[in-house]
C-alpha cells in the first residue's frame, strides 16, 4: 500500500506532466515491473471498466444499482521497465484508443469478429476511490481530523474468498483501489506457476516504478502528449514527439488535421519557386482616418487574433504521413510601423508600393509562425495605412469580414478611451469544421461524384485558348472585370425570390450556354466556388477559417 501523501500525488498532483489518470500510471506501472523482473517487453492485459459509459443522451446510470463491468484486451509496451516516460505514454495511448472503454468487446468477440480472449494471461482493475471520512475528497481529509462516517468499509482480511479447486482465469491478477485515501495494490498469482519471491519482486519493482515517475513529475515540467490527446489528427507517437520539440508543449494549445483545400493550398505554397510565385499569398489595405491610433489598431487585431484559434495557427509537414496544424497559445500579432510623414505624396505612394511588394518577396514560413502580420505606416497626422499579410490557408473572403466587424467595434471602444467590449464568444471554433469533416463517409462522396459526372471523359475545352497551349501561366492567371450595359436589366432580389433562384445561379447557368454555345459540346462541366459552410454545423456562419470550396458542375 502508499501513504496518503504519495497517493494524493497519483491521484491529483502529476496528472498536467502527461495528461494522465491514475489508471494510466497503474497499468504502466505494471507493465513497467514485468518487463524488468519477468523480461516481458509487451504485456497483453485484460481490463476492467465499469461499463458505465454516456452512450445515450437519454439515459443516465450513474446511480442504477446493476452489473455493468466490461473487459477488454490492451498491450502496454513496457520494454525493460527503465524508460517509465516512454512506459506511461504507451499505456495511456493504449486506454485512450479503446472506443467507449471496451463496452463493445464482449459481444464483438462473442460473434468472432475480434479474437477472443484466450491467452491472455494478466488481468488488470482499477476499482476506484472509497473515502469513508465524511465530507472527505480523494485525498484522505480523515487524517487531518476529519470527521469519520458511521459506516466505512473494513479492512480486515475475511479469509479466502475463492474456493482452492476454483480455475484462475488469469495468471496474475492485479487489483488496485484507494480507501481512506491510501492506495493499496493487490496481486494475485498462483503459487504453483511462480515463486512468491519474484512476486515480491514485481511488486517492489511496480512501487519503484511509481515512486520513480512522480519524482520525475515533481520537478513540474511537462513530459509530454500522446496521440489520443489530439484525437482530429493522425500522428504516431514519435511524430508528435518531433512536433511538440520544436513548438514547446507549453505553447501548444491543440492540433489538428488539415481540410482538403488547407492540403491543396499547403501543397502549392511549399512547392513554389520563390515566395513572390505563391498565389495564395494575399494582400489588403486599411485607412485608418480621424484621430489615429495605431497603437489601439495594433491592440484591437491582437485581440482578436487572441480570439481565434485559425489565425494563431502554424502548419507542420515536412517527414509525418499526413500535415497538420497546430495552435499556438501565445503566437501574438506580428506588427510593424513606419512613419512616412516627411514623405511627399508622389514618395509616400512609392514607398507603400515597395513595402508591398518587399513584404510579398519576404513570404511566409508556415512552419515557425501564424502567416499573419501588419505593417502601419502614418502618412499624416490624421491618416494612417496598413498593410495586412496574410496567407489563404487561414481564411477566406467570409472570415474577412467577420474580422473586420470585430476589430471595427474593439477599435471604435479603444480610441473612445473605453476598454476593451466583451464580444460574443466564439461559438463555432474552426476545429469544429475539421471534426464535421471527419465525420463524413469518403464513400458516399465518392459515389456521388462518380455518378455526377459519368459519362465524361474530358475536360470541357476552352474555345478561347489553343489546344496545345500549355500549363506553365496557371500560377499567374490574367484576367479582367466586365462591367454589363446598362440596357441589359439583371433580376433584382424579389425577382429572384419569386422564381426560387440566387444570382449566383443565374450567372452559373448564363457561363454554361456560353461554354455550350462556343464548345458546342452536349455536356459541359466548369468549377464553382462555393462557401462551403455545413448548414448542419452550428453556428457556421460565424466561424473564422478556411471554408471555400470548389465543385464541379
Amino acid at each position: 500500500s502508499f501513504d496518503e501523501a504519495t497517493t494524493d500525488a497519483l491521484l491529483k498532483g502529476c496528472h498536467s506532466a502527461l495528461g494522465t489518470r491514475i489508471e494510466d500510471l497503474l497499468l504502466a506501472a505494471l507493465a513497467a515491473s514485468l518487463g524488468r523482473v519477468l523480461s516481458v517487453p509487451d504485456t497483453l492485459v485484460e481490463m476492467e471498466a465499469h461499463g458505465r459509459e454516456d452512450l445515450f443522451d437519454d439515459i443516465d446510470l450513474s446511480r442504477t444499482v446493476g452489473w455493468f463491468t466490461a473487459s477488454y484486451p490492451v498491450r502496454v509496451h513496457g520494454g525493460d521497465g527503465r524508460d517509465m516516460v516512454a512506459v506511461v505514454k504507451s499505456a495511456k495511448q493504449a486506454l485512450r484508443s479503446v472506443p467507449n472503454h471496451g463496452i463493445g468487446y464482449g459481444l464483438l468477440a462473442g460473434t468472432g469478429a475480434v479474437p477472443s480472449d484466450e491467452g491472455i494471461e494478466v488481468s488488470f482493475n482499477y476499482l476506484g476511490v472509497f473515502d469513508t471520512a465524511s465530507s472527505a475528497p480523494a485525498g484522505g481529509a480523515a487524517a487531518a481530523g476529519g470527521r469519520r462516517s458511521l459506516v466505512g468499509m473494513e479492512r480486515a482480511n475475511p479469509g479466502h474468498v475463492i474456493d482452492g479447486r476454483n480455475e484462475r482465469a488469469r495468471l496474475l491478477e492485479v487489483n488496485a483501489e484507494v480507501v481512506d485515501g491510501r492506495l493499496s495494490v493487490e496481486l494475485g498469482y498462483s503459487r504453483f506457476r511462480h515463486h512468491s519471491d519474484t512476486m515480491k519482486e514485481v511488486g517492489r519493482s511496480f512501487e519503484l516504478s511509481l515512486r520513480n515517475y512522480l519524482g520525475l513529475c515533481s520537478a513540474g515540467a511537462a513530459l509530454g502528449r500522446t496521440p489520443s490527446d489530439y484525437p482530429l489528427c493522425d500522428v504516431s507517437q514519435l511524430e508528435l514527439d518531433g512536433i511538440l520539440a520544436r513548438h514547446d508543449l507549453a505553447r501548444v494549445e491543440d492540433m489538428y488535421a488539415l481540410t482538403p483545400m488547407q492540403q491543396g493550398m499547403l501543397f502549392h505554397s511549399a512547392y513554389a519557386e520563390s515566395p513572390s510565385e505563391d498565389v495564395y499569398f494575399i494582400q489588403d489595405w486599411f485607412r485608418v482616418s480621424g484621430c489615429v491610433d495605431l497603437s489601439a489598431f495594433q491592440a484591437a487585431w491582437s485581440h482578436v487574433v487572441e480570439r481565434h484559434a485559425i489565425l494563431r495557427t502554424v502548419f507542420e509537414w515536412e517527414g509525418l504521413a499526413a500535415p497538420v496544424q497546430v495552435v499556438l497559445k501565445d503566437a501574438g500579432l506580428e506588427w510593424r510601423e513606419s512613419d512616412l510623414r516627411g514623405l511627399g505624396e508622389a514618395e509616400q505612394a512609392g514607398a507603400l508600393r515597395r513595402a508591398a511588394v518587399e513584404d510579398r518577396e519576404r513570404g511566409f514560413d508556415l512552419r515557425s509562425r501564424p502567416p499573419l502580420r501588419m505593417h502601419g505606416f502614418r502618412v499624416s497626422d490624421g491618416e494612417a495605412r496598413v498593410l495586412l499579410s496574410v496567407h489563404h490557408v487561414l481564411v477566406d473572403g467570409w472570415s474577412n469580414s467577420i474580422i473586420a466587424g470585430e476589430v471595427h467595434e474593439v477599435y471604435g471602444a479603444l480610441v473612445s478611451g473605453r476598454s476593451v467590449p466583451k464580444l460574443a464568444p466564439v461559438r463555432s471554433p474552426y476545429s469544429g469544421y475539421v471534426q464535421w469533416l471527419r465525420a463524413q463517409s469518403l464513400a458516399d462522396a465518392e459515389g456521388f461524384w462518380r455518378s455526377q459526372l459519368l459519362g465524361l471523359e474530358s475536360p470541357t475545352p476552352l474555345p478561347f485558348r489553343s489546344s496545345s497551349e500549355g500549363r506553365e501561366s496557371a500560377a499567374a492567371p490574367s484576367g479582367g472585370y466586365h462591367t454589363l450595359e446598362t440596357t441589359v436589366r439583371v433580376p433584382g432580389a424579389a425577382d429572384l425570390r419569386r422564381s426560387g433562384l440566387t444570382l449566383n445561379t443565374l450567372v452559373c447557368s448564363s457561363w454554361a450556354l456560353l461554354l455550350w454555345q462556343y464548345t458546342g459540346e452536349p455536356d459541359v462541366l466548369f468549377g464553382v466556388t462555393v462557401a462551403g459552410r455545413p448548414a448542419s454545423l452550428k453556428h457556421v456562419d460565424e466561424a473564422v477559417g478556411l471554408f471555400i470550396n470548389t465543385v464541379a458542375l
